[in-house]
């Protein structure tokens, strides 16, 4: 899986497992997990990370607003970044 911008469709959260979907406004969707299984994590680095991901998802989704999804791998649905909206440069400022 590839890294994907577009809109929240789905924001599945349970005990032990969290799963994303996005729309890239095209009719492409991709499926995403955030954690699963023995997850969230016991380590409070990647605990946060879960739980801000969760956060942006969801005001994602209450609002329309763009995400960026990456997974940790193109060949992984596992999640390694959320970001809220698109990085745009001004083109005064370096990437």
């Amino acid at each position: 899986m590839a890294q994907i911008t577009g809109i929240v469709n789905c924001l599945l959260v349970g005990d032990d497992v969290a799963f994303t979907t996005i729309d890239d406004g095209t009719g492409f969707t991709e499926t995403f997990i955030l954690f699963f299984g023995n997850n969230p994590s016991t380590d409070p680095k990647a605990r946060r990370a879960q739980d801000m991901w969760v956060s942006l998802l969801q005001e994602a989704k209450a609002h329309n607003l763009t995400v960026i999804v990456t997974p940790i791998s193109d060949d992984s649905s596992y999640v390694a970044s959320v970001q809220l909206g698109r990085f745009e440069s001004s083109g005064s400022e370096p990437l």
